[in-house]
């Protein structure tokens, strides 16, 4: 049941896809080409052509949470996501021209945000963003990590995963 009493933002309403389902025999599967798409001429689609990238480098997440780097783009229309390097660096997936807010996770905590601009047919290259997370100077109690997820808990492997907003700030704390 979706009751929406829950929901954070508007429906997105309209074309969702292009998506592909592939299966092997265990192998990588290739390169996936969706160029074809492009000649059917479907309402609402952008060809590849007609999209851009937005690159850069995170920084300042701890080492520990290299591989759960993870870079959001969205506006009232789209969303896009893409995993940093281990190096912070990333690229986004080719995205439809617009004004999008990229945001930073270290794990599932949003760090920072950013305003970004993606133009056809180009990369905007140098759009860095930097974690704002401050970490208070003493803890004195202190529930999981602060990275957004219910990893402190008991049974929490088996926590149902959902968005509540500002109320899921896992990592719960008493500081000064």
């Amino acid at each position: 049941m979706n009751s929406g009493h829950t929901q954070t933002e508007s429906y997105r309403t309209g074309l969702f896809g292009p998506y592909a389902l592939w299966f092997t025999s265990g192998s990588t599967p290739g390169t996936y080409d969706p160029s074809f798409w492009s000649g059917l001429s479907i309402s609402g689609y952008t060809a590849l052509s007609g999209r851009g990238y937005i690159s850069g480098t995170a920084t300042g997440i701890p080492s520990a949470y290299a591989s759960k780097t993870v870079i959001g783009w969205k506006n009232s229309n789209q969303q896009y996501w893409a995993t940093a390097s281990s190096s912070g660096t990333f690229t986004s997936p080719a995205m439809i021209p617009g004004s999008y807010t990229m945001t930073l996770y270290k794990g599932e905590l949003e760090v920072a945000t950013k305003s970004v601009t993606v133009s056809a047919g180009s990369t905007s290259s140098g759009q860095n963003i930097a974690s704002t997370e401050t970490t208070p100077a003493t803890v004195y109690w202190k529930f999981g990590e602060f990275d957004g997820t219910p990893a402190g808990f008991l049974n929490a492997e088996y926590a149902y995963e959902f968005d509540c907003g500002s109320l899921c700030s896992f990592g719960l704390r008493f500081a000064s």
